[in-house]
C-alpha cells in the first residue's frame, strides 16, 4: 500500500539525509580534521567511507582530497533517506499471515 507523508515527515527525512547547509558544513569540517569521519557523516558507512579510510591511512592529504571530492560532488544515498514513519502508520500494518490476532 502506498503511504503519503506529511510535510513534517518530508522535512525530517531531508534533515536526516544531509541535505541541509549546516550538515554539509559539519561534514566538510569533519572531513578536514578526520577525512573518513566527514564522509561517514555525509554518506554513511559505504564504499566511499572505506576508500577514504584506506587513503587516509596511506597519507593524510589523499584522504582529504578524496573526502572533499566525494562530499562536494555526490549527494547522500537514497538508502539513508528512508522516510520516518509515525506510530499511527505502524498500527495500520496487518500482522503476518498465520499470526494469532488478539481480540
Amino acid at each position: 500500500p502506498a503511504t503519503t507523508s506529511t510535510p513534517e515527515q518530508r522535512l525530517a527525512t531531508a534533515a536526516m539525509c544531509g541535505d541541509g547547509t549546516c550538515n554539509f558544513l559539519c561534514s566538510c569540517l569533519c572531513a578536514y580534521l578526520v577525512p573518513p569521519l566527514g564522509v561517514f557523516w555525509r554518506l554513511g558507512c559505504g564504499l566511499e567511507f572505506w576508500i577514504c579510510l584506506v587513503l587516509t591511512f596511506l597519507g593524510y592529504i589523499p584522504g582529504i582530497v578524496y573526502a572533499v571530492c566525494v562530499i562536494g560532488c555526490e549527494p547522500p544515498t537514497a538508502k539513508a533517506c528512508e522516510p520516518i514513519v509515525g506510530e499511527a502508520q505502524h498500527a495500520a500494518v496487518a500482522p503476518p499471515a498465520g499470526a494469532a490476532v488478539a481480540s
